[in-house]
């Protein structure tokens, strides 16, 4: 056994470590997600709060919602990517319009099918029934589904941008607004600055709407309102950034990375 050898692919590793983008967010941001998510649950469990088992469940299941979709919305051009075929289908008459329309139905498509089988698992193994949210399920649900679409169309902006070394990052871009958005406990239990930064996320007030229709039978529609007036202006800025990211990509080659 060669030591040179050895510290040869150590230096080779580190290197590579610490010039790939990809490596580095894998190493730090999941240690560090762990530690925030799992750190606030507690403060909150420790802190007695009541129906515990309903939060988490229903929390999870709309996460789940929000993550699979962004991730289907953004699939459809990354896929294109890894098969080569990114130059063909935009030298095609498809306009970018059609083809950002096809990815959203395509994401809502799977967005029931996710919750469908979520919902059957929970009431099979957990006898626990996500539809106890009534008719509110369906405009959380709504609001959820349009921060997926702009959260999606702004990580294919970033795939446009700088090519298919940042697709790791992009695979884990929504989970920077998990800690913040109280999918598993209360806003309250955040440090006193994310709260502030919680009210410009959407998704807060959709999974703190969650709970309070579990714990009263109700709402309050202003949460929903702040939420689709989010998800409304992000929207639009996404869609801007979007186009615009595209147009220069054409000007300067940028889709040449991903074909």
């Amino acid at each position: 056994m060669n030591i040179n050898h050895i510290r040869g692919m150590l230096i080779r590793n580190f290197y590579l470590w610490f010039r790939d983008l990809d490596r580095l967010f894998d190493t730090f941001w999941w240690a560090f997600f762990d530690v925030v998510i799992w750190g606030f649950f507690s403060t909150y469990f420790s802190a007695g709060g009541n129906n515990i088992v309903a939060r988490i469940l229903s929390g999870t299941i709309f996460w789940a919602v929000l993550a699979r979709s962004q991730w289907e919305v953004s699939a459809s051009m990354i896929t294109e990517s890894w098969e080569r075929n990114l130059m063909n289908v935009f030298a095609s008459p498809l306009t970018i319009a059609e083809f950002l329309t096809s990815s959203v139905l395509l994401g809502a498509v799977k967005l029931l099918v996710v919750f469908s089988f979520m919902a059957g698992v929970t009431i099979l193994f957990y006898h626990f029934n996500i539809f106890a949210l009534s008719f509110w399920i369906i405009p959380l649900l709504g609001s959820l589904f349009f921060t997926s679409v702009w959260l999606a169309f702004f990580v294919n902006a970033l795939v446009l941008r700088y090519g298919k070394g940042v697709i790791s990052v992009a695979w884990t871009l929504i989970m920077i607004i998990n800690p913040i958005s109280g999918v598993v406990y209360p806003l309250s239990v955040l440090p006193r600055p994310l709260q502030m930064i919680a009210q410009f996320i959407p998704s807060s007030y959709v999974f703190e709407g969650m709970r309070s229709v579990l714990e009263t039978g109700t709402m309050n529609p202003s949460l929903l309102l702040v939420s689709f007036i989010l998800n409304a202006v992000y929207l639009m800025v996404a869609i801007f950034v979007y186009w615009y990211t595209f147009r220069k990509a054409r000007e300067h080659g940028w889709l040449i990375k991903l074909a």
